[in-house]
């Protein structure tokens, strides 16, 4: 059962050279209880699509321009400011790659978790401080009575990512938008952020959407990966559909250009060329020009999504063979 459902949504951004179009005709479901991967290059989308679930399209100076995002019933794009106050942190909440500008500096970690019960909740201070320590000791924050005092400046980028993911599960959220959540942290902290959103997601049986450029941190989280390039969905599938079965060139590259434990001594695979200047999009495939295989047909013409599975749909006029490497 789809817990979302986004339809056509287009996306733009008025700029002083003109109007970026930012996303254009995406459509998906997110699951109840499932992990959803938006994958692609820098500049591809994907933020921007996630956050227009979290109502924050026009915060960042962007406009959505066609398209229904359905949860409960109910196109949330409709909304106005104070149904979207009601329903971010106590329906769907974001946590963003950057945990140290994501938290005040100047309050104390307690206060900034609590405001969300006191914000959400007709609770006390005392009751909103003590589900504070309570969620702060569920994320694996040590000492949590005394961290609740402590500043964000004074814990380690690991454990400020913690907090975050804390505050984004006070209200405790159907949908999770995790966004890059591991960038800034070395590889084992990333490690083990990710495995305690995994843990966390099977402890709340919420929904996860999240976005990343890093291929191995989808293998071990997401049940369906959506690929996308230049503001539009390539293709979409189940994890093993698009590890061992990709039929998108772009996928294939993105795979191969993956380091991998048994490459040593190669090269990493490269795509050449550059992704599209989204003021101007190209009509046909936006891949075309670094497409080894696009003919003059598909310069021409946009593809039409093509179902290959009951799970598995591509854009592509000259897929590539079944069996994609992982």
């Amino acid at each position: 059962m789809s817990l979302y459902e986004i339809r056509d949504l287009s996306i733009e951004f008025p700029t002083h050279l003109g109007t970026v179009h930012a996303v254009r005709n995406v459509s998906f479901d997110i699951g109840e209880n499932e992990c959803v991967a938006l994958v692609g290059e820098s500049g591809c989308g994907k933020s921007v699509t996630a956050r227009s679930l979290i109502g924050l399209t026009e915060v960042v100076g962007g406009k959505v321009t066609s398209g229904t995002v359905t949860f409960e019933g109910e196109n949330i794009l409709s909304y106005n400011e104070k149904q979207w106050q009601n329903y971010r942190g106590n329906k769907a909440a974001i946590i963003f790659q950057d945990a140290m500008t994501a938290l005040n500096p100047t309050m104390r970690i307690g206060k900034q978790i609590a405001e969300c019960f006191t914000f959400h909740q007709n609770i006390s201070r005392s009751e909103a401080e003590a589900k504070a320590e309570e969620l702060l000791e569920m994320v694996g924050i040590p000492n949590p009575r005394e961290a609740l005092r402590r500043y964000p400046h004074e814990f380690s980028g690991g454990m400020r990512q913690r907090v975050v993911i804390a505050q984004a599960l006070a209200c405790r959220p159907s949908l999770l938008v995790a966004d890059e959540p591991t960038t800034a942290l070395d590889v084992t902290i990333q490690a083990q952020i990710l495995r305690l959103l995994v843990d966390l997601k099977e402890k709340e049986k919420n929904s996860i959407l999240l976005i990343t450029h890093d291929l191995g941190v989808v293998a071990g989280m997401a049940q369906k990966i959506v690929v996308m390039y230049a503001g539009t969905i390539v293709e979409m599938g189940t994890t093993d559909e698009i590890f061992y079965h990709g039929r998108h060139h772009y996928t294939n590259g993105l795979k191969e250009a993956s380091p991998r434990l048994d490459g040593k001594g190669k090269r990493l695979h490269t795509i050449e060329g550059m992704p599209p200047e989204l003021i101007n999009p190209p009509t046909g495939c936006p891949f075309a020009d670094r497409c080894a295989h696009a003919t003059e047909e598909c310069r021409e013409k946009m593809p039409e999504m093509t179902q290959v599975s009951p799970t598995h749909f591509v854009r592509c006029l000259h897929m590539a063979e079944e069996g994609g490497r992982a």
